[in-house]
C-alpha cells in the first residue's frame, strides 16, 4: 500500500494518541512504539501508528511513524508499510510483525472483544520474484 501519511506533526503523535504496547528492536538500539489514535467508535474508526522511540522523542515539528495500520474485515492492515518507511529496520527485524501482531490483538480483544490477525504485504521484490514464476 502507498503511504498516506508519510509524517505527522509530533503534536498529533504526544497529544492524540496513547501508547497500548513498546516492542524492542533487537538488531538496534531503539525501541517501537504501539500507538492509537484516540478515538471512541466502532472497531472499523480505530487507528493505530507505531512509531520509533528515539524519533518521537528528538522531534521538533514531525515525526516519520513506522507504520500505520486499520481493522478491516477483522484484520490489522498497513495503510502506511514499515518497509516503505524504515526499509532496514524491517529487512533486520522480521520478527516484529509477530509482536506488533500480538499486541495489537490483545488490544482490540479486550477492547472489541474481537480476535484480529495481520496481514503482511510482500515487498516489492517478493511480488516480482512471485510473478515472475507464476508467468512461466
Amino acid at each position: 500500500m502507498h503511504a498516506l501519511n508519510k509524517s505527522r506533526s509530533v503534536q498529533t503523535i504526544r497529544d492524540c494518541t496513547d501508547t497500548i504496547a513498546t516492542v524492542s528492536l533487537r538488531h538496534w538500539d531503539d525501541m517501537l512504539q504501539i500507538r492509537h489514535l484516540k478515538s471512541e467508535g466502532a472497531l472499523r474508526d480505530q487507528h493505530f501508528i507505531i512509531t520509533v522511540k528515539s524519533d518521537v522523542d528528538d522531534a521538533k515539528f514531525s515525526v516519520k511513524p513506522f507504520a500505520e495500520l486499520i481493522v478491516l474485515n477483522n484484520r490489522l492492515r498497513f495503510t502506511v508499510s514499515p518497509e516503505s518507511q524504515y526499509p532496514e529496520v524491517a529487512d533486520s527485524e522480521d520478527e516484529i510483525y509477530i509482536e506488533i501482531e500480538r499486541n495489537l490483538a490483545k488490544f482490540l480483544k479486550n477492547k472489541y472483544s474481537v480476535d484480529v490477525t495481520l496481514v503482511r504485504n510482500k515487498s516489492s521484490s517478493e511480488r516480482r520474484v512471485a510473478n515472475r514464476w507464476l508467468h512461466q
